[in-house]
């Protein structure tokens, strides 16, 4: 019941190998002292990754009572997984883990995480609108399975692939990928400020528009902010 580790692989037809994404993903936050890795779910695109950790007993069985699940997210150019943020605005939620959490009785009749499945919501043009998880447990009580599934996107950052230490630290950190919708603008640090003369403009710091010196950064650089107000 030692914790593993996973791997992630992209898949290349051109070359036919399979190379390594990023390094390897342990364990980030202990949650229940039992076999991290037993269940892994990835995302269409690559981006969200969710890992259950399940104990085992001496014959091999999932025990009852056992059960968490740590979410992860890529970062820009795929090279590391990073532990998800919890969205403070939305949820009281202090880290990356899931666990089964409607009552102690049911908790400690079940084994949490046995299956896991990710899939998205996507708008007209194929972005991705919210991330959801799926969840198979067992009740050894009732002596059946069970179903839950999660919004993540309510919940979490699930596609916002930076260090946890970066995001709602008080600080705004005013610059991709903090500064971000998939990061919740930096968790809430960042101000939306709406600039005058540029309609649907929204910058934390005004005094960066039409300052003569160009902020060559979202979401300054870009088009609805007039490319940094001609600078």
């Amino acid at each position: 019941n030692e914790a593993g580790t996973v791997q992630v692989f992209d898949y290349d037809e051109k070359t036919n190998k399979y190379d390594a994404v990023g390094a390897i993903v342990s364990e980030h936050n202990l949650a229940d002292n039992n076999g991290f890795g037993f269940g892994v779910a990835l995302s269409l695109d690559g981006n969200t990754l969710a890992i259950s950790s399940i104990k085992l007993g001496e014959d091999g069985y999932a025990t009852r009572g056992t059960g968490a699940i740590e979410l992860f997210a890529c970062n820009i150019g795929g090279k590391n997984f990073y532990a998800v943020s919890p969205n403070l605005e939305q949820s009281g939620r202090k880290n990356n883990n899931i666990m089964e959490e409607e009552d102690e009785v049911r908790r400690q009749s079940s084994v949490f995480g046995l299956q896991l499945s990710l899939a998205e919501n996507v708008s007209s043009d194929g972005i991705s609108t919210s991330t959801w998880l799926s969840v198979l447990s067992y009740n050894f009580a009732t002596k059946k399975g069970y179903m839950k599934v999660y919004n993540l996107s309510e919940q979490f950052y699930p596609k916002c692939g930076i260090a946890p230490s970066f995001i709602n630290s008080g600080y705004c950190n005013d610059y991709p990928p903090s500064n971000t919708e998939a990061c919740g603008w930096d968790g809430g640090d960042c101000q939306r400020n709406p600039v005058d003369g540029y309609s649907n403009c929204l910058v934390h710091d005004l005094s960066e528009i039409e300052n003569k010196v160009c902020k060559d950064e979202s979401p300054y650089n870009t088009e609805v902010c007039g490319w940094d107000g001609g600078d």
